[in-house]
């Protein structure tokens, strides 16, 4: 049985926590229920009817709930080391492909032995380096495909939130004296949630456009390992990383993809993902969700990526 590679486990441990966020935070949408007054019913009435629609505990659920929203964009986070692990793994091929660059041990006895002709050694390793490349690109394309689904949910689930805070802030701004004051007290839980919401977003962001622009140096670097080889990029992948990676293996087939161009967009794009990710980490998330995870807490700051199909390329 072939070994499992380390990367295949950090990518489960990324879509987990990723599903994990969507479930807790759809288990706390807002209720569709006023939490004050509007209807001169008697206040107590009124968060009695709310409390019947929510789960108990909210105030350490929504800590919870916070803690493992921030700890998604931690340096510690699963989705953060398993994309590091593509982009160095992306570079370790390139190095290796280039002759330039140091021959493996087996590839320099290789040589010194004058074992077959130099071309027919070149054509071995570039197909080991391709298949090393494709396997790599597939696990980008899972995270990326990913990536998309819970952004859209996420961004589904904030206006929800976003919406619903704003709507208990009228009301509040509505009474009068101590009852504004603690009235407005109350959403500090709900003020939270939506900030923390806004940096998951952010932090979503630089993940899905690093991830992006890794996607596209590695087929650059695909098309130049398969040479004259007829067989399209595309056939080399499964159908769900095909679908994903389709904007990028249709620009290549076109030539409408290179090296230069690439390197020259993925700079300010790793300058902002080293800014974002390598931060020291926050205080330690304690809650449940995030315990099971393993990651620590953190705080960011928005940033915006424009989306340009399945896998961003644009920087």
């Amino acid at each position: 049985m072939a070994r499992r590679h380390p990367a295949d486990d950090e990518l489960a441990r990324a879509l987990t926590m990723l599903s994990a966020i969507e479930e807790a935070t759809a288990h706390w949408l807002p209720p569709t229920a006023p939490v004050f007054p509007a209807d001169g019913r008697d206040r107590d009435a009124v968060a009695g009817d709310e409390a019947s629609t929510s789960p108990a505990g909210s105030a350490p659920a929504a800590a919870g709930l916070i803690e493992a929203i921030e700890s998604a964009g931690s340096g510690a986070s699963p989705l953060v080391r398993l994309v590091r692990r593509i982009d160095d793994a992306i570079g370790a091929i390139i190095a290796r492909a280039d002759d330039r660059k140091s021959l493996r041990s087996h590839e320099k006895l290789w040589r010194r032995l004058r074992f077959g002709s130099e071309v027919a050694e070149r054509s071995r390793r570039d197909a080991a380096l391709s298949d090393e490349m494709v396997a790599v690109l597939e696990r980008a394309a899972s995270l990326t495909a990913a990536l998309a689904r819970h952004r859209q949910v996420m961004k589904t689930h904030f206006a929800l939130f976003e919406s619903d805070l704003d709507r208990r802030l009228a009301q509040a701004k509505s009474m009068e004296g101590d009852s504004m004051s603690e009235a407005i007290g109350q959403l500090g839980d709900r003020q939270n949630l939506v900030e923390g919401l806004i940096r998951h977003e952010a932090a979503c962001n630089g993940l899905y456009h690093k991830l992006g622009i890794e996607a596209e140096r590695g087929i650059v670097v695909l098309r130049a390992l398969a040479g004259s080889t007829p067989q399209s990029l595309a056939d080399r992948f499964p159908a769900d990383a095909r679908h994903t990676l389709s904007p990028l293996l249709t620009l290549c087939e076109k030539n409408l993809l290179s090296m230069r161009d690439m390197n020259n967009r993925r700079h300010a794009v790793d300058d902002r993902f080293r800014h974002r990710f390598n931060r020291p980490s926050g205080r330690p998330a304690s809650s449940a969700l995030v315990s099971q995870q393993g990651v620590q807490t953190r705080q960011h700051t928005p940033d915006t990526v424009t989306d340009t199909g399945a896998v961003n390329a644009d920087a």
